[in-house]
């Protein structure tokens, strides 16, 4: 499925809100905006995104929500150790027979009760809370780059069957090229008035079958429409083609330009103005190419 390299995503939850803007680019390059806390998750979300996208210039802005903020900030109580702390207090009181006026103050301070989340919780909780706005944000991506390739492919196949007729026209009018010179060297030699019996009709022939040789376009033709059939089934395939797609590109440009210029006849020279004008849209077109 052929797919632009321009697009946008986004995706957020409680905690995050997650941008991608796409745009074309002849490798893949990807820039993280996060906050300062996140930089070592921006390796991991390269390595997420880049699973799904080949290709293109990707901007991802991360922000997060105060319930990141609130969460870093949140303490943990042992209550296991708390419990076991009261059932020894109490137990003591009752050896010295004291009164049970425990409360909440008196343990507060009590070491190694309270403890803050650790560095590698927070981490995993980061990631785990920016997975889901990120997904939504590569799906939402993928989307509006498949819509725009559909759009894309519709372009270039229309361009490409234009070519293909304008190449069934240049094979048409090569063999009349070389009638109508004969015919013009016949009218020529009338004109002068060359008496038969000077006249060498083998040496005609001769300049006939150079000139047939000269203006010989069949191997071009040949290599032309396999570019063109070549350009048909990478259209079909189900992976990035936009590399691919440029190469037969300059292919076409290739034997285009070569039967321009081994070409004199103006029928087949319009014909060859008109192909390249075709694929000069299809260049354009596929610049944007996944």
């Amino acid at each position: 499925m052929l797919k632009s390299m321009t697009g946008y995503g986004a995706g957020s939850n409680e905690y995050f809100s997650v941008e991608i803007q796409a745009v074309n680019h002849k490798f893949s390059e990807i820039k993280i905006s996060t906050p300062p806390f996140m930089t070592f998750l921006e390796n991991k979300i390269k390595e997420y995104v880049q699973e799904k996208v080949n290709r293109g210039k990707l901007y991802i802005p991360i922000n997060t929500k105060n319930s990141v903020t609130s969460s870093f900030n949140k303490f943990q109580i042992d209550h296991n150790l708390v419990k076991a702390y009261l059932d020894s207090f109490r137990q003591a009181g009752k050896s010295f027979r004291l009164k049970d006026d425990l409360k909440l103050s008196h343990i507060i301070g009590i070491s190694n009760i309270i403890s803050k989340n650790s560095d590698m919780e927070i981490k995993d909780k980061l990631w785990e809370w920016l997975k889901e706005p990120l997904n939504k944000a590569v799906e939402g991506l993928l989307s509006t780059r498949i819509n725009e390739g559909k759009k894309i492919e519709t372009e270039l196949k229309l361009r490409i069957n234009n070519i293909k007729e304008l190449v069934a026209e240049i094979e048409k009018r090569t063999p009349q090229v070389i009638l109508e010179y004969k015919e013009k060297l016949k009218n020529r030699l009338a004109t002068l008035k060359i008496d038969k019996e000077f006249f060498d009709e083998t040496r005609l022939y001769q300049e006939i079958a150079i000139f047939a040789d000269k203006c010989d376009i069949t191997e071009e033709l040949v290599r032309l429409k396999s570019h063109i059939q070549q350009f048909d089934d990478t259209l079909a395939a189900d992976k990035p083609i936009g590399r691919q797609l440029e190469f037969l590109a300059q292919e076409l440009h290739r034997e285009i330009n070569t039967i321009g210029s081994k070409t004199g006849d103006i029928k087949i020279i319009q014909f060859v103005l008109q192909a390249k004008n075709e694929l000069e849209k299809i260049r354009e077109q596929i610049q944007n190419v996944e």
